[in-house]
């Protein structure tokens, strides 16, 4: 079966770039895409997604908010949120908010699915620039 995922991010050339990704491997598929963290939170609900990958600065709800109510859906599907900027106090806030991972944007192709497996399994992956805790 494969892994739902649901993809948020203000930046349209971004959002279609990571669809692409997602969507050439057999074993994840894309349930629903937002631009703000406020149709970030309304998708979970409606498509019931196993991993949601969210941008941490979104318009209305920042990704760390959207994660907070996300993660209080049931079943929870696992939050990544990825950004650009390396602040330890993002990755601190994440990890608060229920967030299984934190991912620079800058990451690799092969990075970002494996942070979405990795998740969908429920491991943690939070990427080198975010202090390379993973398990």
């Amino acid at each position: 079966m494969p892994i739902r995922l649901l993809l948020a991010d203000d930046n349209a050339e971004f959002l279609m770039g990571l669809r692409f990704l997602f969507e050439s491997c057999r074993d994840i598929v894309v349930v629903g895409e937002a631009a703000s963290g406020v149709d970030a939170v309304r998708l979970a609900r409606i498509c019931h997604p196993d991993v949601a990958l969210l941008d941490v600065r979104m318009p209305g709800l920042s990704g760390i908010e959207a994660a907070r109510r996300i993660v209080l859906h049931s079943p929870a599907p696992a939050v990544i949120l990825c950004s650009i900027m390396d602040d330890q106090n993002y990755v601190i806030e994440a990890a608060k908010a229920g967030a299984v991972g934190y991912l620079s944007k800058t990451a690799s192709p092969a990075e970002l699915l494996d942070a979405v497996r990795l998740a969908a399994k429920g491991g943690t992956c939070f990427g080198p620039f975010a202090g390379g805790a993973s398990a």
